[in-house]
């Protein structure tokens, strides 16, 4: 699976759009660098579901097409998904792709004005990783919204300008090599681009996504276990529509990415506590202070494993 990008459609109905890719096709898009285009919708209906208490109307397609080189006249068949829905009365479309995917798009709908599929960012920084990092190092890192519960299990992977094979950072481990992945994964957090974790949520289980700063999102489909696999619960789906596919990005775009964004606004928010409160949870609040006071505990804590190791041998 690849790297999927979110935008904003802005020009047209949710109705007129489904008609455009209906009907698209070599002719209409113009561009003679594209051949065989075959745009396969899977729903003659137009599937509803519910994310973040929202009535969510879409469909699924699968596009491939021939690309032809302008040097050689070789071709590469590009074949990608796309997912176009309609939410809070905007329009939006999940594609699996990210270089060229708003040319691929405005093509696709026969734009060629300004502003018309414009990228949606996912807002997750640098920052915010380190945060993520420190509330699963703490195992701290779970948070209930709308009496659902998110939990951030483990961080199964990272990368900086340097990638580092200490980079799994565990909520239930406290050994040598949780230590070490986490201080290794500090230590780059200056130049983090990319995270890897694996979470629970709701009645969703072994969920992992990708998530990098360039705003792309890249789920590992085959990994999640959960009620989307439950044919019972969803009957209305069958095994080669790729409903697992699109129900899991969709879950991930309208209501998982606007959850950890709003716990970590509400961490941002609350005050730091005070030092004389042995109740108080310190990692319930991140600050400008917080990454050197994580990463000196840290430190901390494996200066302790070191010197307990030492002990045991003596």
């Amino acid at each position: 699976m690849s790297n999927t990008t979110r935008w904003r459609i802005s020009t047209g109905t949710f109705i007129n759009l489904l008609g455009k890719l209906d009907t698209v096709d070599n002719d209409s898009l113009g561009d003679p660098t594209i051949r065989n285009l075959d745009v396969q919708k899977v729903f003659n209906d137009d599937p509803e579901e519910t994310f973040n208490n929202t009535v969510v109307h879409f469909n699924y397609f699968n596009i491939s097409y021939e690309k032809v080189s302008n040097v050689d006249e070789t071709s590469v068949v590009n074949k990608n998904f796309l997912i176009l829905y309609e939410m809070n009365n905007s329009i939006y479309a999940i594609i699996d792709k990210n270089s060229g995917a708003k040319s691929l798009l405005r093509k696709l709908f026969s734009f060629n004005g300004r502003g018309e599929v414009v990228q949606v960012n996912h807002n997750i920084t640098s920052n915010m990783i380190v945060w993520l990092i420190s509330m699963v190092y703490y195992s701290d890192a779970s948070f209930t919204f709308n009496d659902k519960r998110l939990e951030i299990d483990s961080i199964i992977g990272f990368k900086g300008n340097t990638e580092d094979s200490l980079n799994k950072v565990s909520a239930t481990g406290d050994g040598i090599m949780n230590i070490l992945s986490t201080l290794s994964f500090l230590l780059e957090s200056s130049s983090l681009k990319q995270v890897k974790i694996r979470l629970e949520y709701d009645v969703h289980q072994n969920l992992e996504l990708k998530i990098d700063t360039n705003n792309t999102i890249e789920i590992s489909i085959d990994k999640y276990l959960g009620s989307y696999s439950n044919d019972e619960d969803f009957p209305n789906y069958s095994p080669t529509d790729g409903h697992l596919i699109f129900l899991q990005y969709l879950l991930v775009y309208c209501e998982l990415l606007p959850i950890i964004r709003q716990w970590f606004e509400e961490s941002t928010d609350n005050p730091a506590p005070n030092e004389n409160d042995q109740e108080a949870n310190r990692y319930n609040h991140w600050g400008e202070d917080d990454y050197k006071e994580f990463l000196t505990s840290v430190s901390n804590d494996l200066m302790k494993k070191v010197q307990e190791k030492q002990d045991a041998l003596n």
